[in-house]
């Protein structure tokens, strides 16, 4: 059993295979030629689209934008659909968060970017996140710049894998204080340092932390301990 060092409660180090899923269902794959809305969801995805569609019911809550051609996600393209709790824009060539996102999307609850080109991601970015509760970056090309995350207080789950990230340092202060998981799996980096995860000292929630191919097990003793 492993513990987070200075944690109060039980963090799992994930060093092998790990399946999490998404908020976004699962389905087949089907070729069609437009948008297909159902109820208060909106699948917008595999239409080699450049762009949000603007003809779209404005009560959406739910928008999937994935698998398209889209190089920019412009908070005006989804100004009118103010109501999204989630939004799935994974599988584009977008290459940076912009701030205006979620000022436009204040109750966006769910981001999903991973597999992007996201390169510099600062606090401003995320500054009107603040009600989400998960955020996937993972597969992009992140540089992090100041505390791109101390600001979401509400986030559990965060995944900023296969980022060629060379520390898995996110912070230099506490923040984070509702994560339950946390995946740094596929990374540059393949030791730890004692002050790495300090950045965790105040998320009481924590239960995983996924190294998976980043570190090796026995490198791990410098935030983990044997218990019963």
């Amino acid at each position: 059993m492993l513990y987070v060092a200075g944690s109060c409660t039980q963090t799992w180090v994930i060093l092998v295979c790990t399946l999490i899923v998404t908020p976004f269902h699962c389905m087949a794959s089907l070729k069609k030629a437009t948008c297909i809305v159902q109820d208060d969801r909106a699948d917008c995805s595999h239409l080699s689209l450049s762009s949000v569609p603007q003809d779209l019911p404005s009560n959406i809550t739910s928008l999937d934008m994935s698998h398209n051609r889209m190089t920019a996600a412009h908070p005006d393209s989804l100004k009118q659909y103010a109501g999204l709790l989630h939004l799935n824009i994974s599988y584009n060539s977008i290459k940076n968060l912009d701030e205006g996102l979620c000022r436009n999307l204040a109750q966006l609850q769910t981001l999903n970017m991973m597999h992007n080109q996201v390169y510099l991601l600062k606090k401003e970015d995320l500054s009107h996140c603040t009600k989400l509760t998960w955020l996937n970056m993972a597969s992009n090309k992140l540089k992090l710049q100041g505390e791109p995350f101390s600001l979401l207080q509400s986030l559990e789950f965060l995944d900023v894998s296969i980022n060629k990230l060379q520390s898995a340092r996110l912070g230099s202060q506490p923040q984070l204080p509702s994560l339950v998981t946390l995946d740094l799996g596929h990374n540059d980096f393949t030791t730890l340092k004692s002050e790495d995860f300090s950045f965790l000292k105040d998320s009481p929630f924590l239960q995983v932390i996924n190294l998976m191919s980043s570190v090796s097990l026995e490198k791990v003793g410098c935030l983990a301990r044997n218990g019963n």
